[in-house]
Formats: C-alpha cells, structure tokens, sequence
C-alpha cells in the first residue's frame, strides 16, 4: 500500500515524479498516524481516487450538547484535483439542501469553506498528503461559529457518552 500512496502523490507531476515519489514513501506513515484515521485505500478505476475513512466525528452544538456526525470517507483525486466527504453513517435531509452529509458539507459531499480551498488542492497537486489530510480531518470536527450550516448541528442525535 505505501508504494501505491506514493504513486499516487506522484501523479500528475512528471518534472517531480521521483521527488514526490520517494517523499510520499516516508510520508505515508505520517498520514496513517494522523488522529481520527481508520484507513486508507486506493481505487485504480477512473477517477482515480485516494480514500481516508475516518474515526467516528462528533462535534459539540447549542448548550454544549455532543452530536453524533457519523464515520466519513473522503476522497481525493489528484486529476483534476478535488476532494468529497461521504458521511457513511447517516445524512440528514433538509428541504433546501438535500440529504446533506454534515452540518457544512452539503448533499454533494462539498465542504461550504471557500478559505484554505486552494491550499488543500495545491497540497493535493503537489503530492503533499501530510497537509492536506489534516486540514480535512479538522474540518470534519469543526463547529463553525460564524456562518449558516446547511442544517443545524442539532439534527444529528446525542452522542452516547
């Protein structure tokens, strides 16, 4: 599998290949180690695509209260570069946005942040994983403040404690 994760930051990239190649080698340990990682997978087919299924994301909402999001894949692909997530444990319907997947990832599986979007697909372009996945990862487990949710945090059920 490591050498299938660094083909894959390798691609796309023909004047870095053996560059990104052989830094996605060591790299590969760093992103497994990564917390709220489950695993990682590759799918050859077009649209090539990595896969990081994750730990079990709760985020607290109003009155401090635990909710249950659920697991999640996201997935990446390198050309063109963009990134999904795929609640694989529950959506919650809204009448104007569908079956979104978390409170700021709408039915499509597209993250509302339009700041830091073209770092995570610049990190994606360049093979980077160790910055991209993270900062996916966090948003995962962010409870936004400032702007409106596709559906309220409240929806999803109490986390059991």
């Amino acid at each position: 599998m490591r050498q299938q994760f660094a083909e894959f930051c390798a691609m796309e990239s023909a004047d870095r290949h053996d560059e990104i190649y052989s830094k996605s080698l060591k790299d590969y340990d760093v992103v497994c180690a990564l917390p709220g990682i489950q695993m990682i997978g590759l799918r050859w087919q077009t649209p090539i695509t990595l896969a990081i299924g994750t730990d079990l994301v709760c985020s607290y909402g109003d009155k401090n209260v635990l909710r249950e999001i659920g697991e999640f894949i996201i997935s990446i692909h390198k050309g063109p570069p963009s990134f999904r997530f795929h609640n694989m444990t529950r959506r919650i319907g809204s009448p104007s946005y569908g079956w979104v997947h978390h409170p700021h990832i709408n039915a499509d599986g597209v993250l509302c942040i339009r700041d830091g979007r073209m770092e995570i697909l610049n990190a994606i372009v360049d093979g980077d994983m160790p910055m991209a996945v993270p900062i996916l990862l966090d948003a995962l487990w962010m409870r936004a403040e400032l702007g409106t949710p596709y559906v309220d945090i409240s929806c999803w059920p109490e986390a059991e404690v």
